[in-house]
């Protein structure tokens, strides 16, 4: 039985621009990430085929490689940019599908639900440091 192949490795200076990108900050939420403890994520999620083989969406570039904090990119997994921020869009609603405890907390005032669209700190950056988007 094959074997899934292995990623190459990302160089570590390149590895260091990719957290220097937006200021030592999380692309998504914003959260100022540890220099050991953040995850280089791809924008543009890497496909690959059964055993490892890169298919034509694989970008292994600088402009796609983003800084994660390891909570955004474990929820990001494999997803589209757009999927992503659904998934977060969604959360106030699946909290309340079966989640007791959130219910109770929404009834006694002690959450507040903030229904919004959802920005990530990446594209809030890019806007305000008059840069191109990569999105």
């Amino acid at each position: 039985m094959k074997t899934p192949a292995k990623r190459k490795a990302i160089p570590q200076k390149a590895r260091q621009e990719v957290f220097k990108k937006y200021g030592g900050r999380c692309a998504y939420c914003g959260k100022v990430l540890s220099p050991k403890g953040w995850q280089l994520d791809h924008l543009i999620p890497v496909q690959r085929e059964k055993w490892g083989k890169a298919t034509e969406f694989e970008v292994e570039n600088f402009n796609n490689f983003m800084p994660s904090c390891r909570r955004c990119n474990h929820y990001k997994r494999a997803h589209s940019l757009e999927t992503f921020r659904r998934y977060i869009e969604e959360i106030p609603e699946k909290l309340k599908e079966g989640n007791y405890i959130y219910k109770v907390g929404l009834d006694y005032g002690l959450i507040e639900e903030h229904p919004k669209k959802i920005v990530f700190y990446f594209e809030q950056w890019e806007y305000e440091n008059n840069t191109d988007s990569i999105v």
